[in-house]
């Protein structure tokens, strides 16, 4: 039942980061001069062509989270891996808020994109540093 569940967890969060870097790709490739270096990532969710970044900003959030659902249960049954679960829960929904929320948005008087884009990043960072702590030393990772 593990593997099964590894299996799952895992296909979600890869659909997930696939699908993102594949529209984000897309997205790039129809925006004449749109630079990696003079341009900030989340200027994709605004023009044209946003829907497409928008929309898998949105869909990165919902499978990293659904992915995330699945593999809670392999996690280490520790209070830390709980905390750190809980942090990339919150950043991976900050995902679907950068979604929502685009650069030119007037919510929160205009600063919902860069509200979430921190929790994003800040929160999943966070996650992920804090679950690798609770594993440090688990054998049980290193088993088939």
């Amino acid at each position: 039942m593990r593997s099964d569940l590894v299996s799952a967890g895992s296909v979600s969060l890869i659909a997930g980061v696939a699908q993102f870097f594949v529209a984000m790709g897309v997205e790039q490739a129809l925006r004449p001069g749109y630079s990696d270096f003079g341009n900030y990532i989340s200027d994709l969710g605004v023009g044209p062509y946003s829907g497409i970044f928008n929309t898998s900003v949105i869909l990165l959030g919902v499978f990293a989270f659904i992915g995330i659902l699945i593999l809670v249960r392999v996690f280490p049954a520790r209070p830390l891996a709980h905390v750190g679960e809980f942090f990339l829960l919150v950043g991976v929904l900050g995902a679907i808020g950068v979604g929502l929320f685009p650069e030119n948005s007037t919510a929160m008087g205009g600063n919902a994109h860069d509200f979430f884009s921190v929790v994003t990043f800040l929160d999943a960072n966070l996650g992920l540093l804090i679950i690798g702590l609770s594993m440090h030393r688990d054998r049980a990772w290193g088993q088939p």
